[in-house]
This record gives structure tokens, C-alpha cells and sequence, in this order.
């Protein structure tokens, strides 16, 4: 397990790669948050090496596509049962039980007094309760996921807006039936081999994002490379219900809204004007949020995203990492790094911090042994990238954008890494430079100073590709969003929420 990076007093850890995980099995809104929640819980020594995702993003009838994959925001109705088994059914206890049938909420917790009493009872799933021409919408569509938005909804913000949320999600499902016609009337909804080998492809790239994020999360310690791969299969398979054929058949499933939305907007192309536009409004927008909240531009380093304003200060940086081999003494480190800052927030005698240091540093013996055979073998000349491999206990150092750009620190680090990490990782002067072992709350670390950030604007040249494919994503999202406002306003679509009340 990766012990390596840690937040101000606790480490982030597992929750990276639950929220990614979640964002791969449903797209509903209020996951995302409640696994951004969940991040809290991530102790300083694990971080999670997560998949990229990209934040071109563009709507569609309610539905989002990042990089070519389908997530349904509003809809289906195991996005509760997922959020509920990634947190545990102990943290829900006071809310009810739920009702299979329906997932929705039952109980005295969900009652109409409580958070939820606005769910959605399929009572008459025939009832129609939207018009267009074309086709109609029935309650019994609506049910799933209006119930899901308006849980999340309550949850995350102790209340709900019913009747703008019911509107809402019976429009998005309208859009989207509208679309799905289209589709067909544009021979769309027949998937050819073509089809069928992309689908392949990013149903196979999902897999292994999925299975990279769970997998530090998982103990595979003394398993060869094969048995790991097995176990974290296993794992998703009979924890997750995740397989790459049940990826695949969701890919397939939802594959025709990928390919009307290539075919609406084939021909749309951006100018050298829209992309320097593009790029001016990308470094105002990171320089005010980015000097504000430094904390966002870490948080941004380490998802991947495009970065067209680096803070000044700021170093890349690779490690050995010597994790504790079990949790035991994991948990006696953390302990006694707890127990050493509450005796100095007390003002204890000097040589009280001298003897508990003095036992937490016993804690190392192991790791402190290895790392000494680690730099025996740096200062004969093997290279550090071989002795990550061959030491390394951090996942993240075989995973891009870590593997080739290593992590970004600075002094002004707050958000991933403990401050003895930083501290060692500056206390280089020069790029090219190895640190001596370095204890911290994860482990012993032998750190490599790469070189430094490169502060304010990154040049357009720098980064033109992605942010050519921004703007072009941006641009063609405004496109079909035309379009299907088009479509819609052409179908004299009429909506009865009253009929739900």
C-alpha cells in the first residue's frame, strides 16, 4: 500500500481512488461530491495514483462525455447502491432503509418531515407525464433518476428542490429520447466493426483506469505481477460488479450518442484567433484562482489538468519511497507523530521530544536498512529510476504524469504532501541532487531534485495541442447544444410535472 503523501495532519488516501472508481461506475453529480467527501477520510501516507480525466466536458440532454466515455448524470438507479457500498451502510444508518424496488428511501429518516419526502413512487408507470411529437415520457422512466438527483441533492445540501429538479430531469430525459430518434433517423444506432473495435478500446482503457485506481487500495504484497493483476480483477469483479465485459456493454449501450454527436458536428473547426482566446481566458482563470487558493493549483498538477500558469516557488521532484511492510506500524508511526505535536502544542521539556523521537525513530529500523542498500547502490551508479523500481513503495512513480514529471512541491505546498516530506524535498539546492534517507509519516524517502517550474504564463506553444482540443470541444459542445435545442423546440415538447404531484 502507498504511503507516501500527506495532507496538513492526515494523509490522502483511498478516497482518490474510490472517487475515480465512482465517477467510472456512474456519472451522477452528487457521487462526485460525496466522494470528493470521502477524501477527507485519505490518510497523508496514501496517495492513490488516479486515472486523468479530462475536463472537456459537454452536455448532453443530461448526460456528459469526457475523452469519448458515457456517464449518465441523472441516471441509473445502482449509482445510489454504489454510493452507499463505497461509504458503508454504517454511515447512512440514520437516514432509513432502502427500498428495493425502487431505490428509493424509506424510514424515519426519509420521511416526509425528513430530507427526502419529495421521492417519486411508480405508482402508475404507464402514467404519461411529457408530450413531444414523436413520443411521450412516463413516469415509470422518471422515477430512477429523478429519485436519485433529489437523494443526492439532500444529502449533500440537507435539502431539495423538488419541483425545479423533477423539471429538470423529465427535460434532460425528453433530450435525450429526442436524440435517440435522430440517431436512428440518421442510421446512427447500428454499430459497425468499426464501432465495435473503438468500443473495444475504451471499454479496455476504462478497465485498466478503474483497476489502477483500486488497486493501491488493495494488500498484493509477496504476489508476483500476474497474481496482483488477478487479485485486483477478482476484486473488481466480486466487490464492484466490474468487468470489462460489463464495460463494454454499457460502452455499446450508449455508443449512438457518441456517434451523433461526431456526425452533428464533423465540421466544426476553431481559428489561431479562438485558441489564443482560449488560452488568454485559461491563464487569467488559473492565475486569480491559482493565487488565491494555492491549494488549486496542486490539486490540478496532480488530476492531469492543463496548466497555463505555474505559481512561482514550485520544484519537480522523484522518490524512493520505503513504506512500513504492515499497518501496525504504520499506525504506530501515525500515532506517535500525533503524540509529539500535541506534547509541543503543550510546551514539553526538550529532552521529553528528544525520547519520544528517539522511539519513533526505532519504528524505522527496517526501512532505514534498506534505504542505506539503496544509496550504496545510487552512489556505484545505478540509475534512480531503476532503484524506484526496485525499492519503490509509491505507485504513483510507475504511473503518468508521475513516472516521467515526478510530483510538483514547493513551500508553499499544502494540500498532498507532510511538511517533513516538503522540507526534505527543499532542502535541495540544485537540480540533479539526491537527498539523504528522510524519515516521514509514510516511510523513509530517498528524493531527486529534477528542476524547477516554470513560473507564471507557460507559453502558448507549450501546451497549443490541448488547448486547441479545449476549445475545439468547447466550440463543438455549443454546437450540438444548438442543434438540440433545434430539435427540441421543433417537437412542441410539453411537459405535465403537475400529473407527478
Amino acid at each position: 500500500m502507498d504511503k507516501n503523501r500527506r495532507k496538513k495532519k492526515g494523509a490522502r488516501g483511498r478516497a482518490d481512488s474510490m472517487r475515480f472508481a465512482a465517477l467510472i461506475l456512474t456519472g451522477l453529480v452528487f457521487l462526485i461530491v460525496l466522494s470528493g467527501l470521502a477524501l477527507l477520510k485519505r490518510t497523508v501516507t496514501e496517495p492513490v495514483a488516479t486515472a486523468e480525466v479530462s475536463d472537456d466536458t459537454w452536455d448532453f440532454g443530461g448526460w456528459e462525455e469526457d475523452g469519448g466515455d458515457w456517464d449518465e448524470e441523472d441516471g441509473e438507479d445502482e449509482g445510489w447502491d454504489d454510493a452507499l457500498s463505497a461509504f458503508g451502510a454504517d454511515d447512512f444508518s440514520g437516514f432509513g432503509d432502502v427500498d428495493d424496488d425502487f431505490e428509493s428511501f424509506a424510514g424515519e429518516g426519509w420521511n416526509d418531515d425528513g430530507l427526502l419526502g419529495g421521492l417519486l413512487n411508480a405508482s402508475d408507470s404507464d402514467l404519461v407525464v411529457a408530450e413531444f411529437e414523436g413520443g411521450v415520457l412516463t413516469l415509470g422512466e422518471v422515477v430512477g433518476p429523478y429519485n436519485d438527483m433529489i437523494a443526492g441533492s439532500a444529502l449533500l445540501f440537507g435539502e431539495d428542490d423538488g419541483t425545479d429538479m423533477l423539471e429538470e430531469v423529465m427535460s434532460q430525459l425528453v433530450a435525450e429520447k429526442l436524440c435517440r430518434i435522430k440517431a436512428e433517423e440518421m442510421g446512427l444506432t447500428t454499430l459497425t466493426e468499426q464501432d465495435e473495435a473503438e468500443i473495444a478500446r475504451l471499454a479496455q482503457q476504462e478497465y485498466d483506469a478503474c483497476a489502477a485506481a483500486y488497486r493501491p487500495a488493495l494488500d498484493l504484497s509477496g504476489m508476483t505481477a500476474e497474481e496482483a493483476d488477478a487479485a485486483v480483477a477478482k476484486y473488481l469483479q466480486d466487490e464492484l460488479g466490474i468487468t470489462l465485459e460489463s464495460i463494454a456493454a454499457e460502452q455499446r449501450e450508449s455508443y449512438w450518442k457518441t456517434k451523433l454527436f461526431d456526425a452533428v458536428t464533423a465540421d466544426v473547426t476553431v481559428t489561431d484567433d479562438e485558441v489564443r482566446s482560449a488560452y488568454d481566458e485559461k491563464v487569467a482563470a488559473q492565475k486569480e484562482a491559482f493565487e488565491a487558493y494555492p491549494d488549486d493549483y496542486e490539486y490540478a498538477l496532480d488530476n492531469g489538468e492543463t496548466i497555463a500558469y505555474n505559481l512561482p516557488g514550485y520544484r519537480y521532484i522523484k522518490h524512493i519511497l520505503l513504506g512500513f511492510d504492515d499497518d501496525d506500524t504504520a499506525a504506530k508511526v501515525e500515532a506517535a507523530y500525533d503524540e509529539i505535536a500535541r506534547a509541543q502544542a503543550e510546551g514539553a521539556e526538550v529532552d521529553v521530544l528528544l525520547a519520544m523521537q528517539a522511539e519513533l525513530d526505532q519504528l524505522y529500523a527496517a526501512q532505514d536498512a534498506e534505504a542505506a542498500q539503496a544509496m550504496a547502490e545510487l552512489e556505484a551508479g545505478a540509475d534512480f529510476d531503476q532503484l524506484i523500481e526496485k525499492y519503490g513503495d509509491d505507485p504513483n512513480m510507475a504511473v503518468e504524469p508521475w513516472k516521467t514529471r515526478g510530483y510538483v512541491v514547493g513551500a508553499g505546498s499544502t494540500y498532498l504532501y507532510s511538511q517533513d516530506f516538503i522540507d526534505a524535498c527543499l532542502t535541495l539546492e540544485s537540480p540533479g541532487q539526491v537527498s539523504m534517507p528522510a524519515h516521514s509519516v509514510g516511510g523513509v524517502h530517498i528524493i531527486r531534485y529534477l528542476g524547477d517550474t516554470q513560473s507564471g504564463a507557460v507559453p502558448l506553444e507549450d501546451i497549443r495541442g490541448a488547448i486547441e482540443a479545449e476549445a475545439l470541444d468547447d466550440k463543438r459542445g455549443q454546437a450540438f447544444a444548438e442543434v438540440e435545442a433545434g430539435w427540441i423546440a421543433a417537437a412542441n415538447v410539453k411537459l405535465y410535472p403537475e400529473r407527478l404531484q
